[in-house]
């Protein structure tokens, strides 16, 4: 992620309910996506991995899109992340999402 790109702020409002409703306090304070592998990310709880995927979605929507979650792509764009993480297990989530999700 080039850090380019300025999310939404209804993402950024997603994500805050998001984590105001599952996580703990025994769970990560901050994830790094530039950092964190994608087994770190395949080892996470479920409420971190959910955050993180909301977060990402709301990243890679185009500035002007609705405010619309469209749960089905969220599951599609999931399972993709998960199964790219499985096969590239040292490789950073935000360059895995970059790969998958990322804007030309």
């Amino acid at each position: 992620m080039t850090g380019q790109r300025q999310a939404p702020l209804w993402s950024v409002l997603l994500a805050a309910i998001w984590l105001g409703s599952g996580l703990s306090s025994a769970g990560a304070a901050a994830i790094d996506l530039n950092t964190e592998s994608c087994q770190d990310f395949l080892n996470a709880n479920g409420a971190e991995v959910e955050t993180t995927l909301a977060w990402l979605d709301g990243y890679y929507q185009d500035t002007d899109a609705p405010p619309v979650i469209d749960f089905d792509a969220l599951k599609t764009n999931a399972a993709k992340l998960k199964a790219f993480c499985a096969a590239h297990p040292e490789t950073t989530v935000g360059a895995a999402a970059e790969s998958l999700f990322g804007h030309e």
